[in-house]
């Protein structure tokens, strides 16, 4: 194959390029630097000195740069940060003894650890002869039958079935869940916590509910909330062969 052949472009022709389109000038970032550099000391007060043009261009193309690496730094540290809690969260119920030390670290440090102002396990109950997968009292752990189950998950629930992970804004919680501090919550996050037992299968999920509405919205990552669900579902597994 033949060496493509140079094309040498005019200077009319490139000069009517730049009067059509004069942004390319601007827009390189190359460019204008060479043009912060020039002198020329003969510039009468009615010539157009391009170098002022060109350095506030400039000055706005370094401003959107440092921005933009100023969000992406801030996403990264919040991240870091959310894994972190999540990791703290799991090394703190590692602690608990057994099943009822467990769930009083759910409703008492866990909330604090990952920056939620509730954390409920819920269970399927109810529709069996079956005694429930968690078989203890506490305001932590909340046993729903299936029409309360499917009415608490309502539309986005259906995504836990995909995703793993469901999370809304709520004008206020679901009072089978939080009861009497149902009117705060704003914001919640679903996971499905799949676990299994000698029984047979029994839909669990682990809530997080927040008093601030940003807190947990349709299309956020779900990365470390599907990595503390499973974290969450295996300790209480270990609690369930022993």
């Amino acid at each position: 194959m033949k060496p493509r052949k140079k094309r040498n472009i005019s200077k009319l022709d490139l000069k009517q390029k730049i009067l059509s389109n004069p942004e390319i000038i601007l827009d390189d970032p190359e460019i204008l630097l060479h043009l912060g550099k020039t002198q020329n000391p003969e510039l009468g007060d009615k010539v157009i000195d391009i170098r002022n043009i060109a350095i506030n261009k400039l000055e706005k193309v370094l401003f959107e740069t440092e921005e933009f690496n100023r969000v992406a730094l801030q996403a990264a540290s919040e991240n870091f940060q959310g894994a972190i809690s999540m990791l703290n969260a799991i090394l703190v119920l590692l602690e608990a003894r057994n099943l009822d030390e467990f769930f009083h670290k759910v409703l008492t440090r866990v909330p604090k650890i990952i920056n939620v102002d509730y954390v409920r396990f819920i269970q399927l109950t109810g529709n069996s002869s079956l005694p429930p997968l968690v078989d203890i009292n506490s305001l932590a752990v909340k046993n729903l039958t299936q029409d309360e189950l499917n009415s608490y998950l309502g539309i986005e629930g259906k995504d836990l079935y995909d995703e793993g992970v469901a999370m809304r804004k709520v004008t206020k919680g679901n009072t089978n869940i939080y009861g009497n501090l149902a009117s705060h919550v704003k914001s919640e996050a679903i996971i499905d916590l799949s676990l299994d037992s000698d029984y047979d299968f029994t839909l669990t999920f682990l809530i997080l509910g927040s008093t601030l509405p940003e807190m947990f919205e349709d299309g956020m990552e779900t990365d470390l909330l599907e990595r503390f669900g499973s974290g969450f579902a295996r300790i209480i597994e270990l609690f369930l062969k022993n």
